[in-house]
């Protein structure tokens, strides 16, 4: 027992050597068993007791199967370096422990998947870098195989998002860059915009507020790039100034009140780039003057129509 104890141990530390990927460990050698007998016997002496008395004295069998367990738990803790093929027909080529995927591997898959990055326990944990069947590919954190922590994702058509990811899903702050030149930047959950954040569209235009699930949804703010902006109340997925807001022109005219489907509508009140003030109500974008309260006029009478809209 005591010798295939020793040739375990030797083959462990010979395949330790070999191996340079391998985890660092303890390769002192086994406890010599007479050494011990002797300094068993001598302090039982020096004590007064005899050696089965002081009950220290080690049969030669139970130091062997004692070093033999102690060499086998030591190869069970190695992360070795192997192959092996997978039943789809790909290959993983990689550290392993235990006889699982553990360490750094490279895994390789007939239908264009690939991953290559850290494991534990069979499983694909740690950084690493997926690329998938569809031309997307994902590099950052991984969890019990699922995208997880910090990432970059891109897709085929040069769709980036940058930020965080909780089970395969974006979630907390991330950055999304559109191939058309867009990017949101805020807040994830479930995969989508959700909470406080900024889009910036292609053509210039810039929205900012509270979103829900990928809409902006409530109070916002819009840029547009002519230069007219608004804040208010938004319709949710349609984009159109709904109830209460503010409107500036391109040419600095303004006007305060109600709005509905992206119209004044209702109560406002309405300041013209050249100073005159109309206070009434609108319906679908014009004033009804039979209802106007106050007109006032800094800088001489208005002239033309005062129908203006914001750029889409």
């Amino acid at each position: 027992m005591l010798e295939a104890a020793r040739k375990l141990h030797a083959a462990a530390q010979k395949a330790a050597v070999h191996e340079s990927t391998r985890v660092t460990r303890d390769d002192s050698p086994l406890l010599d068993t007479k050494s011990t007998e002797g300094k068993n016997t001598a302090d039982a002496s020096a004590g007064g007791e005899k050696p089965e008395e002081a009950g220290q004295e080690e049969k030669p069998g139970e130091a062997g199967e004692a070093g033999g367990k102690e060499a086998s738990a030591e190869v069970q803790d190695e992360v070795t370096q192997g192959e092996q093929l997978c039943a789809n027909g790909g290959a993983y080529i990689g550290g392993f422990k235990g006889g699982k995927r553990h360490g750094i591997g490279i895994c390789r898959q007939v239908n264009d998947y690939s991953y290559e990055g850290e494991w534990a326990n069979d499983q694909i944990c740690g950084q690493g870098r997926e690329t998938y069947p569809n031309g997307d590919s994902y590099e950052g954190g991984f969890l019990s195989g699922m995208r997880h922590g910090f990432g970059c994702y891109r897709t085929e058509k040069d769709v980036v998002y940058t930020g965080q990811w909780k089970q395969n899903m974006k979630e907390g702050l991330g950055e999304m860059n559109y191939s058309g030149g867009g990017f949101y930047w805020g807040n994830f959950a479930s995969d989508k915009p959700n909470g406080r954040g900024s889009y910036r569209y292609g053509d210039g235009s810039a929205a900012t507020g509270t979103f829900r699930n990928g809409l902006l949804h409530g109070a916002g703010s819009v840029d547009f790039p002519d230069g007219s902006a608004y804040t208010g109340s938004i319709i949710p997925g349609v984009g159109d100034f709904h109830d209460l807001g503010a409107l500036r022109y391109t040419n600095w005219a303004t006007y305060i009140g109600k709005f509905e489907k992206g119209l004044r509508h209702g109560r406002g009140i309405m300041t013209t780039a050249k100073g005159t003030v109309y206070n009434g109500e609108w319906r679908r974008g014009e004033l009804n003057r039979n209802s106007c309260t106050t007109v006032v006029s800094k800088k001489g009478p208005a002239t033309g129509s005062i129908a203006m809209t914001a750029a889409a």
